[in-house]
């Protein structure tokens, strides 16, 4: 059973707010846009903690599915620093990258000086003109999801629940000051190789080799995003090889091996 102390550290690791460093000024709820005008993102600072001037990076994601099952399927924009956008971002979508529908879009920024980070969400807006295989739902909701900000410490331990579903979001380049970093899902390859251009998922994060003892270490432990995918694997019917030999393999070359051995022996003791 945890002591008193030791739930309230973990407690403190992740602080959980339902406030909101971003006012939406676009899209607006019920707005429509044909996929090759793109969508513009306009936002400011609506006066709740933290403030915008202390967000230093985002991370745009664009999301469809109901509240409780967000389904963030592309991804935008990663780590672009606040500064250099002046508080707007022009979406660019493919049309081929979903079906006509409801979407909104994911915001993640991370905070200056710590590991707290604040995932808003746009209010919902439709799509026309896709093609894709994606299917948007909104499922019954009008209202986006709620905003989280998710306030880190140096405490060692893990987010739960909802904390650690958010967590998940944050690029792992980003999470360089976390005790507890948390790692995407793993993928899985396609049936074919189509890709001719191939270029890596996520960018590459930086290391510094020690040059004296450290005195502890810098982070605890690395959790990974469970699939949310099953694989259909099969048992191999073939009946066992009664022997190695059946098998491909050979008691003959392990006695030339042992009879090369035993005269290299013998040639030692002629020697001494």
């Amino acid at each position: 059973m945890a002591s008193p102390l030791s739930s309230l550290l973990i407690l403190a690791l992740f602080i959980v707010h339902a406030l909101a460093a971003m006012k939406f000024t676009s899209p607006e709820a019920g707005d429509s846009f044909d996929v090759s005008d793109g969508v513009e993102i306009k936002w400011k600072d609506n006066g709740d903690d933290p403030a915008l001037d202390t967000l230093t990076s985002v991370t745009i994601l664009l999301c469809t599915g109901s509240n409780s099952n967000i389904n963030c399927f592309l991804s935008l924009a990663a780590s672009v620093a606040l500064s250099t956008l002046d508080d707007s971002y022009a979406a660019t979508i493919s049309q081929s990258a979903a079906a006509s529908g409801s979407f909104y879009f994911q915001l993640t920024s991370l905070v200056n000086g710590g590991p707290g980070y604040v995932i808003s969400y746009t209010p919902r807006f439709t799509l026309t003109g896709m093609s894709g295989t994606v299917e948007p739902s909104d499922g019954g909701d009008t209202d986006p999801p709620d905003t989280v900000y998710v306030e880190g410490s140096t405490t060692s331990g893990a987010a739960t629940g909802t904390a650690i579903t958010n967590s998940f979001d944050v690029p792992y380049i980003d999470q360089a000051t976390w005790l507890t970093k948390y790692a995407p899902m793993q993928t899985q390859p396609g049936s074919t190789v189509t890709a001719t251009g191939t270029k890596p998922l996520y960018s590459a994060t930086s290391w510094t080799a020690f040059t004296t003892f450290a005195a502890s270490a810098s982070q605890v432990t690395t959790l990974t995003q469970g699939w949310d995918y099953t694989l259909t694997s099969l048992v191999n019917e073939a009946p066992t090889a009664a022997s190695p030999s059946d098998n491909g393999g050979s008691h003959q070359k392990l006695k030339k091996l042992k009879k090369r051995w035993d005269d290299y022996e013998e040639d030692e003791e002629i020697v001494e």
